[in-house]
């Protein structure tokens, strides 16, 4: 109501403990703020004697009366406490998970306090979290204690300039970073921030380089710093500038993309040198491969092959197209003015597409060494071109200029040197639109967006564990990230845009060859393939990562898939690189590795790439290493069982091909009924909890529903006093605190007359798929699935026991009303094998087991011939090298 606004103020006394403080009415708009407050309940009356002190008291009677403010009665005053506000700074750890949050947004506030000309004291809303922030790119006059007057005043002036604008007020911080101790920002409005008003006043002087490089405003800063100077206002008022600097020359703001940014003599023209011209070239227009965008206006493109040249790769420049380009600082890598969405526009249109190059002019690119430096400078001709690409359209397939696509959607500017492209007009006519359609960097109402990343390529492996965690912490495992590149063959650098970080990537399970040995230098045999094959296929795709682990280089290991939605189901890289024979499978415990073994299966028998070489030529990494095969199949001992189909309820899925029952029979009922009636009648009280071991049988509460079963005590641990147990009756296992167990002798003494209900069976002719691979999970859920589906019809037929599993029963598993077994369809989905003494060269066969078998055996090869599933990169099991 008050902050900004005139008010008039008339003393009525002082008091002297509190440095003379006077104490009086205050009035707005002719209304006592005072009477205001109290009439609303939002103040009570202090009681001393003043002139208004009984108008003020029938003021809070009333307020009293109709509960107002902290006299209601309807509800307790905590209701009226909105925040606690903590005036303790956050400490170094706890800035830098707020500044990654905050970083590249625009969040509200309230300046409550103003340290200094550059430093605030700010609530963010709605939280109210306090922070300090340090207006980025200025630097205020601070106060000393050797400060001369003359500081003293700069100093406060620029303070009042700071309080007068801020304080007390709402205002908009984009954030940009931090130091140890407070966080980076810019108050902004519009397209301004409030720095340049405080430059352009000479208030205060600009940062040094790094910190202007921090923040969107730098160029206006620096812009405003030199009208600064020339008006010799504020700071600058004795400023003499050089004497080689021209006086005449009107300061220019740099253009997106230029390097003069960050040069205190960005606003002085020179004229640049004849041979860094410019000039027109006379190369024909061909066709490329795009394999990079290496920023929003520079490509990476593969020229074709003819029979005169091969493939020729080179970066092109588009013609007369300026987009803002990355920064690098250290373990940060910066996108400012949509050079971001500048770069995803070209990669998503052209990134492993064949495009038409239209050559313009050439320019020669100088390196940034100094002159007299060692190494002299180089030069090295860039060729500037319009690319053309195609695009499906309602229509069917249109050529489009990228160029002047870029420039229409507002991403870049037209950069007009001394040479135009032939297409310069369209490019000026799409910027054009842009600008009267406010998109991208001509969007008035926001500022130029912001994405910055933090890089962990060569972070020390505690921050790489943290950066696991928070790529392992939901339930979603599949992270959408860009492959930026191929550090090696199986290692690649990529960025996942939700988590704002770059890491370091391996791929889990297998070994590639090398492109450069670091033993040898040189490359292992197909390395430089496999690397250009990562380039070719991978590089710059949109991926999804799962992240398994930290490998022995401190580097996150896992899974990568490329492609999804419009190009098909997402294919693991692993596997291509497998398949291509460019790989070999060196962990036969990932999570893939039915698939990696499948595909490297697949190589062998071709042999593709390393394995149509010799033992001795293949990459001696291949041959030093002791590579364990897979374990094989347990040999069955199978003894027939002559049974019909029973009742059951399935209690617990184990895997795939395991599982506890309990039959359906009238036995069952009794026996079970006996079980509850004799544990509910059971006093625990006196229940002994003392020297329980493993093999007891106990009384155990069931932690899902707090209600009591038989168990049997698999493992005790007496330090932490907890226990697993296996309910004898159910089948389900888990650990229970020493509260939730008890060893009651009636109970033992019943399970002793009546074993336990649950029994465990194995899916008959199945092979083993581990739970902890991706297809075993499916499998194992597609039979929960199953069994929820049909549990009032679900029944088991004994087909055999295996007399080297403890005669363990293996049976069918199916719905009573189709008799379609269980194995059926997990074959025929691809989430099944059967065991090798099942195969057809196997042991058992038809005759033993009929049309059965026949039957699983034909479901099976139908699910192998259409590669569904585990067979999709081909048979894991096949017995090849």
């Amino acid at each position: 109501m008050l902050i900004g606004k005139s008010v008039t103020f008339k003393e009525e006394y002082k008091v002297d403990n509190l440095q003379n403080r006077p104490f009086g009415v205050l009035r707005f708009n002719g209304q006592n703020v005072a009477e205001l407050l109290v009439s609303q309940g939002l103040a009570k009356v202090r009681g001393r004697n003043s002139e208004q002190e009984a108008h003020l008291t029938e003021l809070q009677a009333t307020a009293k009366a109709k509960g107002s403010g902290q006299w209601a009665t309807d509800e307790p005053p905590s209701h009226h406490v909105r925040f606690s506000l903590s005036w303790e700074p956050a400490d170094e750890e706890e800035l830098e998970p707020l500044s990654k949050n905050l970083q590249g947004q625009i969040v509200p506030g309230i300046v409550e306090g103003v340290l200094n000309a550059a430093v605030l004291r700010v609530s963010l809303l709605p939280s109210y979290q306090y922070v300090v922030v340090a207006l980025t790119g200025i630097q205020p006059p601070h106060l000393t204690k050797n400060a001369t007057k003359e500081q003293q005043v700069a100093a406060n002036e620029a303070k009042f300039f700071t309080e007068v604008g801020l304080l007390n007020k709402e205002v908009h911080i984009l954030f940009e970073g931090n130091t140890r101790s407070q966080l980076l920002g810019s108050v902004v409005k519009g397209a301004k921030c409030f720095q340049e008003d405080l430059v352009e006043r000479g208030l205060v002087k600009c940062g040094t380089s790094g910190s202007l490089s921090r923040t969107q405003f730098g160029a206006q800063l620096q812009e405003m710093e030199t009208k600064a100077k020339e008006k010799k206002c504020g700071v600058w008022k004795n400023y003499q500038p050089p004497k080689n600097s021209p006086q005449s020359s009107a300061p220019t703001k740099p253009q997106p993309g230029n390097s003069l940014a960050g040069n205190s003599s960005w606003g002085q023209k020179s004229a640049a040198p004849t041979r860094n011209l410019p000039t027109t070239t006379s190369i024909p227009q061909f066709d490329a491969t795009v394999l990079q965008v290496v920023s929003g206006d520079t490509l990476l493109v593969e020229k074709e092959a003819t029979k005169d040249a091969p493939a020729q790769q080179m970066k092109i420049s588009l013609s007369n197209t300026r987009a803002y380009r990355p920064e690098n600082a250290p373990k940060v890598i910066r996108y400012t003015n949509f050079g971001w969405d500048a770069r995803e526009f070209l990669r998503t249109k052209l990134i492993g597409k064949t495009v038409t190059v239209k050559p313009d002019f050439t320019r020669p690119l100088v390196s940034s060494k100094a002159p007299d430096s060692p190494s002299q400078s180089t030069e090295e001709e860039r060729l500037c071109a319009c690319v053309f690409y195609s695009e499906e359209e309602g229509n069917g397939k249109n050529e489009h200029n990228i160029n002047e696509r870029l420039m229409a959607q507002g991403f870049a500017q037209v950069f007009n040197p001394q040479v135009k492209s032939a297409y310069f007009s369209d490019l000026k006519t799409a910027e054009e639109e842009a600008k009267k359609a406010g998109r991208g960097l001509w969007a008035k109402d926001t500022r130029p967006g912001t994405r910055s990343f933090d890089d962990y390529y060569k972070a020390p492996e505690q921050a790489i564990r943290g950066v696991m965690h928070s790529l392992t912490s939901s339930e979603n495992t599949r992270r959408k990230c860009i492959i930026e590149q191929p550090l090696s063959t199986s290692c690649f650098l990529i960025s996942i845009p939700a988590n704002r970080c770059m890491v370091a990537f391996t791929l889990n399970g297998i070994q590639t060859p090398s492109h450069c040995d670091p033993t040898t230098k040189e490359a292992d045999p197909f390395g430089e393939k496999a690397l250009q094959y990562c380039k070719h296929h991978f590089w710059q795709r949109d991926a999804e990562v799962e992240v398994e682990g930290i490998d022995a280089h401190g580097r996150i290991k896992g899974t990568l898939y490329t492609g999804g939605e419009k190009d098909g189901p997402p294919v693991n890289i692993a596997c291509e690189l497998l398949w291509e024979g460019l790989g070999w499978v060196t962990d036969y415990r990932t999570k893939c590795s039915l698939h990696q073994r499948a595909a490297q299966n697949s190589a062998i028998k071709g042999p593709r790439a390393i394995w149509s070489l010799a033992e001795s030529e293949r990459p001696h990494l291949m041959r030093s290493r002791q590579i364990h095969p897979p374990k094989k199949e347990k040999e069955l001992n199978v003894t027939k069982v002559t049974s019909g189909d029973i009742p059951c309820l399935v209690t617990e899925v184990v895997d795939s091909t395991r599982m506890w029952i309990q039959p359906q029979s009238d036995e069952t009922k009794k026996t079970l009924n006996d079980v509850n009636t004799l544990l509910k009648g059971l006093n625990l009280t006196a229940a002994q909890k003392q020297g329980i071991k493993t093999k007891d049988i106990v009384v155990a509460q069931f932690s899902a529903d707090k209600e009591l079963y038989r168990a049997r005590v698999t493992h005790v641990d007496e330090k932490e006093g907890r226990y697993s147990v296996h309910y004898i009756d159910y089948g389900n296992s888990e650990i229970v605190p020493r509260s939730a167990i008890w060893k009651v002798q009636a109970v033992e003494e019943f399970t002793q007359a009546h074993a336990g209900l649950a029994m465990l069976i194995n899916l008959a002719f199945m092979g083993h798929l581990a739970i902890d691979t991706s297809i075993g999970l499916d499998a194992a859920f597609a039979v929960r699935t199953f069994c929820d589906d049909n549990s009032s019809s679900t029944q088991y037929r004994p087909m055999y026991k295996d007399a080297n599993d403890g005669q363990r029963v293996f049976a069918l598993l199916h719905n009573g009303n189709s008799m379609e077994p269980i194995q059926t369809q997990l074959l025929a989905e691809g989430m099944g094998h059967l065991h090798h003494d099942f195969q057809p060269t196997g042991k058992y066969g038809k005759k033993e087991f009929g049309d059965l078998l026949a039957n699983l055996q034909g479901e099976q090869d139908t699910a192998k011939s259409t590669g569904t599933k585990l067979w999709l990169w081909g048979d894991p099991y096949e017995n090849n090298e």
